[in-house]
């Protein structure tokens, strides 16, 4: 620490003394990287060279944050930087790594004046701002010039994020550096960032890929970091990481070795449940068995609430044909999912009603032909549904399930384990008892994340069946499901549309529109 701390004083000291532009040309000519003038771990070595895009990924205690924050306030200090830093949601600076900054800058004696929401150098006119990704279009725009982009906790980006910072980034000469620790191995940064290239990753002995994926094209740093790389790593991180190791090989690796976690051991939703459900309606067995004929349009609608996304989804008999979510105010998103219900004559939406969601009947309401539909609130605080009707066996529904969140989470994740085992073993379902999902629908990846993300919990003293909240989801660092709330509204909607006969006869329909 002692020589980390004179190495970065001789820079502020020689900042001072000399003209600027004197200093960045001795940095120039100096044999010695820009980046050993600041104590790093060797795994950043190359963060220095030119990449248009700089990813470092893995576990804790591998130092990324602290890595990248120092290499941009150094930089900063001798080249004139705009320098945005960013994550997906940003409700307040105190989410951002602005603390990081501040306390790094008075370590090293950067030089850096600080106010509550920024950084500003007086003597290149390098400034730090901070913006959330999926805060508004507005924000999005506002990268245009940037020229470093830094996206912390980048394992919670979204594809719709990717895809508008990425055509907002123009500058030849920008730069974006991406630290995460990798959540699950579909999340959209695990997919653009590191499964293309974690093949080289693995078989290289630093860990890294660096180039191109195309002749031309933009240039990768993608480096692998953990905290065995990390020579300044903590005694407390090095203590629980080594009890995790011993107690929770399987965490271990996830936490402190950067493993994608797959499924979880206590997912309601296994992946490949999900997977079988990728257009079971067009399996050659489907088709010749004619299981999915009917017509019956549902959408499920979780308005947007609290910085969240909305989210709508469309199916129609039990063929997920539409997953969206938009990025609106309450009164706006309301009217989208009103328009998708006429536009696909859907008979009804069943919606959120907790939070802001109490006041989607009264904006629907007011729109014209919203009569045309059932509008079905759905409470997942509230009991469970028909308490007194058989779930299994002899068990009760009220036996069963904590609330009617958890009930009916369950139901689509049995209809998703019958497809699997239609697709599988040939076993024989109603289609009340399936569900297919059209390839076609924008967002599967984050809806799969999201689907199987969501645990079972576990109450001493308590067999019911419950599901995680979505305090007890952000606590485990896992955004709000909207999707998958919306994906589950959708198939628990109003059932008075279901005359239920003998067991023998199966389920006849009767729609009511």
């Amino acid at each position: 620490m002692a020589s980390r701390q004179q190495s970065s004083k001789a820079i502020s000291a020689e900042i001072q003394r000399k003209n600027l532009q004197d200093v960045i040309d001795d940095i120039k000519s100096d044999s010695e990287p820009l980046v050993a003038k600041v104590q790093m771990p060797e795994r950043f070595k190359g963060i220095a060279q030119a990449f248009d895009f700089k990813c470092f990924f893995g576990g804790r205690g591998s130092a990324k944050t602290t890595s990248v924050a120092l290499h941009l306030l150094l930089e900063g200090a001798t080249t004139y930087q705009r320098v945005i830093c960013t994550r997906e949601i940003q409700k307040s600076v105190s989410n951002s790594v602005h603390q990081a900054l501040v306390d790094l800058n008075a370590e090293y004696n950067f030089g850096y004046e600080v106010t509550e929401t920024s950084l500003f150098h007086p003597l290149t006119g390098t400034i730090f701002q901070y913006m959330g990704l999926k805060s508004s279009t507005t924000s999005i725009k506002g990268l245009s010039g940037v020229t470093r982009l830094w996206i912390e906790e980048a394992e919670n980006i979204s594809e719709r994020s990717w895809s508008n910072t990425l055509t907002t980034i123009r500058d030849d000469n920008a730069e974006i550096f991406i630290t995460f620790n990798p959540f699950r191995d579909d999340d959209p940064t695990y997919l653009r960032f590191v499964a293309p290239f974690l093949s080289t990753i693995k078989n290289s002995p630093d860990g890294r890929f660096s180039g191109t994926l195309v002749d031309g094209g933009d240039s990768y740093l993608i480096q692998e970091v953990n905290i065995i790389h990390n020579p300044f790593a903590s005694a407390r991180n090095l203590r629980e990481a080594k009890a995790l190791a011993l107690s929770d090989p399987k965490q271990y690796r996830h936490k402190f070795l950067g493993e994608p976690i797959g499924d979880f051991e206590d997912s309601l939703i296994l992946g490949d449940h999900f997977d079988a459900c990728i257009n079971l309606h067009r399996e050659p067995k489907a088709i010749a068995d004619k299981i999915f004929t009917s017509t019956r349009t549902t959408i499920g609608f979780d308005p947007s609430d609290g910085g969240d996304e909305a989210a709508v989804i469309t199916r129609r008999g039990s063929e997920v044909i539409r997953v969206e979510s938009y990025n609106l105010e309450f009164g706006d998103c309301c009217r989208v999912a009103h328009e998708t219900a006429g536009s696909y004559r859907a008979a009804e939406i069943c919606y959120d009603v907790v939070g802001l969601g109490i006041g989607v009947l009264a904006v629907i309401s007011n729109f014209p032909r919203s009569d045309n539909y059932i509008k079905t609130p759905f409470n997942g605080s509230n009991s469970p549904e028909n308490p007194f009707d058989r779930y299994r066996d002899d068990l009760l529904n009220k036996e069963v399930f904590k609330n009617r969140r958890a009930q009916a989470f369950k139901s689509v994740a049995d209809r998703m384990y019958n497809s699997w085992l239609y697709k599988t073993r040939g076993t024989i379902f109603h289609e009340d008892e399936l569900i297919t999902i059209n390839s076609n629908c924008n967002n599967l990846n984050e809806l799969r994340s999201e689907l199987t993300s969501i645990k079972l919990v576990h109450k001493t003293g308590s067999a019911l069946i419950q599901i995680e909240s979505k305090i007890d989801l952000k606590k485990r660092g896992v955004n709000s499901p909207n999707l998958a709330d919306a994906f589950v509204y959708a198939f628990n909607g109003d059932m008075s549309y279901l005359e239920i006969y003998d067991k023998p006869n199966r389920i006849q329909k009767k729609w009511i529109r």
